[in-house]
């Protein structure tokens, strides 16, 4: 059975067109796209892996909640010792690891979002505006969606996709450090966002939440979580 729809000469159909998205029809396939129909191809979003960084200061302690309350918006902690923005920017001092290093984190950011009516647990992420090189787009979204500041930046992805049956979409990761502390209000107009550092502990409590039904992760940010679970760390970046 020949399951090709592509047609030699076929072009896309505009069906509806917003600021920020636009769906077509190409043959009998109906998806959304990013960009208009005649714009080049380029990567649209980028997703950024960053790790948190700080070192010790004298009589240092790492201060961080514990537990699941939900606050008064409905979203609860990540579970033990999750650091929650508030707790990070009020009474969270960070300690050297056990060999000495400056502590590691993982930046995760709880976002609402309104097509899946629920608070998700995700990688910092946003749209590149045209031109703006990776690392200009990780340094200008981590400080828009955390308040944190970009101090290094390491791997980069080539061009992948989100979502081929229902988008062309076209995204990278980035694997990044920072340092500073966690914004309270943090996002644009309209967003909901609270930061999140999490060590292994509080990865491996994530993961166990969402496998219980009680968290609702992205899929950029399972295998991330997963590996550091697994591991300790992610791409030669080991949070301590």
């Amino acid at each position: 059975m020949n399951n090709d729809t592509r047609a030699p000469d076929d072009e896309p159909e505009l069906l509806h067109a917003t600021r920020w998205l636009n769906l077509y029809r190409r043959g009998r396939w109906i998806y959304a796209s990013r960009r208009k129909a005649d714009a080049p191809a380029r990567i649209d979003g980028l997703n950024i892996i960053a790790f948190h960084e700080e070192p010790a200061r004298a009589g240092a302690c790492i201060g961080i909640g514990t537990g699941t309350a939900a606050d008064a918006g409905g979203h609860a902690d990540v579970g033990t010792a999750a650091a929650t923005a508030a707790t990070a920017t009020a009474t969270a001092t960070t300690a050297d690891a056990p060999d000495g290093r400056p502590r590691r984190r993982l930046v995760v950011i709880e976002e609402w979002r309104v097509p899946v009516q629920a608070w998700e647990f995700a990688l910092p992420a946003g749209l590149l505006e045209p031109g703006e090189e990776l690392a200009a787009c990780a340094g200008r979204e981590l400080a828009e969606e955390t308040g944190l500041a970009l101090t290094w930046t390491g791997t980069r992805s080539g061009t992948v996709f989100s979502s081929p049956g229902m988008s062309d979409e076209t995204l990278a990761f980035i694997v990044v450090g920072c340092q500073g502390a966690p914004s309270e209000n943090p996002g644009v107009e309209g967003e909901q966002i609270r930061v999140h550092l999490l060590d292994r502990e509080d990865c491996r409590a994530l993961l166990a939440r969402n496998g219980r039904g009680e968290a609702t992760l992205s899929s950029r940010l399972w295998p991330v979580l997963f590996a550091i679970a697994e591991t300790g760390g992610f791409g030669g970046h080991a949070l301590g």
